[in-house]
């Protein structure tokens, strides 16, 4: 059912949409350690309302140990254009090239993050925090573009972010929980045998 002002999806979209959805879980299937078809799947399922299943594929991406946002793939096709319209590609001139490009797949990683943490407490999500930790780790490390990188930086931020009961949306002027508190919180939410969130917090 769509939310008030949302207008009716056409049956193309509907089945554009459909086919997204394919081939992403033919994606997960082939590449199964590659943490980025699971945030894309995350993405789909919070789009169609499903925030328990958008939850739990954010978990299953956070179990992968690499993210392949394919971005290499754009900056080559941008590089090819480039030299044919204008007879040469400088490493500084792609360098910039690349820098300028959005990636709207970025935009929609973000989005999961917030919506997933805003209106519940710590406690309610501390597995799903320890989970975007990991993650926008591995983002900064892993994404082949700058952006990415960024991304994956403010992922990891975003795990500490101080979410108040009944919000409807993270504020803009955010505050973060410290280190010592995110410690008190994680132990508090029964994840004191799970040693990764020191690693994490270090």
């Amino acid at each position: 059912e769509p939310r008030p002002n949302q207008p009716v999806a056409s049956t193309e979209r509907i089945a554009l949409t459909e086919a997204r959805k394919r081939l992403l879980t033919q994606g997960s299937e082939l590449d199964p350690n590659n943490a980025f078809w699971w945030l894309e799947l995350a993405t789909d399922s919070l789009s169609r309302g499903d925030t328990v299943a958008a939850e739990n594929l954010v978990l299953r991406a956070s179990s992968c140990s690499a993210y392949n946002d394919f971005g290499w793939v754009e900056i080559d096709v941008r590089r090819r254009v480039y030299q044919q319209l204008v007879g040469r590609a400088t490493e500084n001139e792609m360098v910039a090239e690349s820098a300028a490009i959005l990636f709207p797949h970025f935009a929609s990683h973000r989005w999961v993050t917030r919506h997933l943490l805003v209106g519940r407490s710590f406690a309610e999500t501390a597995k799903l925090r320890l989970a975007l930790a990991r993650l926008g780790l591995l983002m900064a490390d892993d994404s082949q573009t700058l952006i990415g990188q960024l991304v994956g930086s403010a992922t990891y931020r975003l795990s500490r972010v101080k979410a108040s009961p009944g919000e409807t949306r993270l504020p803009r002027n955010r505050q973060y929980f410290s280190v010592a508190e995110a410690e008190r919180l994680f132990a508090e939410a029964g994840h004191a045998d799970d040693r990764s969130w020191r690693v994490l917090l270090d």
